[in-house]
């Protein structure tokens, strides 16, 4: 994606590759107004985190790794507008997907993006560390009964199975076009690994 180009407040998914046009990992970079973050797959972030860190000076950029200071919970389902609608400052049922929005829950500081890339609406909500277990209390007491147990991400997956979605076990080792991942692609711009991808498919920069 051209990130470059890329509206605040906007989580764009995406796939990171490396020179050869093979997948490092494919996830969500969240613009923000002075900066972006970068959402890894958890087994992908060591190959993810060195790969930017390799580049950053290039591109004038600065790399800092928030990983072991975050933590990020993800409500997603048929009910989840109901339950995180009278706990957020904005109503989660009226943002669009991709937006993005930033604010404070007892005192912290956090990002909330609506997403759905397992084919439900969803929600994640990165905050520090140090406040997730209160967070959850709050936001597990507020849902009263709605409230359902937590799951891990391997239930994600399963979700993205059930929706046909390219989970990371599809794509490790492949570039995008191979992977059917070309639509996250922007031909359009110069990235690292663009010539090796038009060089698989030479039609990819018109289409």
């Amino acid at each position: 994606a051209d990130a470059a180009t890329q509206e605040d407040d906007t989580a764009l998914l995406t796939a990171i590759c490396d020179e050869t046009g093979v997948i490092i990992d494919v996830c969500f970079i969240v613009r923000l107004e002075s900066f972006w973050v970068v959402t890894t797959n958890a087994a992908a972030r060591p190959g993810v985190l060195e790969h930017l860190q390799a580049i950053a000076a290039d591109v004038g950029a600065k790399v800092d790794d928030q990983t072991f200071k975050t933590s990020m919970i993800t409500v997603a389902g048929p009910g989840a507008m109901a339950v995180l609608d009278p706990l957020l400052p904005h109503k989660a049922s009226q943002l669009a997907r991709g937006e993005v929005k930033t604010g404070s829950m007892l005192i912290a500081r956090y990002i909330a993006m609506r997403t759905g890339s397992t084919g439900l609406w969803s929600m994640q909500v990165m905050l520090p560390n140090m406040l997730v277990r209160q967070a959850w209390r709050y936001i597990t007491q507020k849902a009263g009964d709605s409230c359902l147990p937590p799951i891990g991400t391997a239930a994600q997956d399963t979700l993205r199975r059930r929706a046909g979605v390219v989970g990371p076990g599809d794509f490790a080792g492949k570039d995008p076009i191979t992977a059917g991942l070309s639509h996250l692609v922007d031909f359009d711009h110069d990235f690292l690994g663009r010539a090796a991808l038009l060089a698989i498919d030479p039609s990819s920069a018109t289409s």
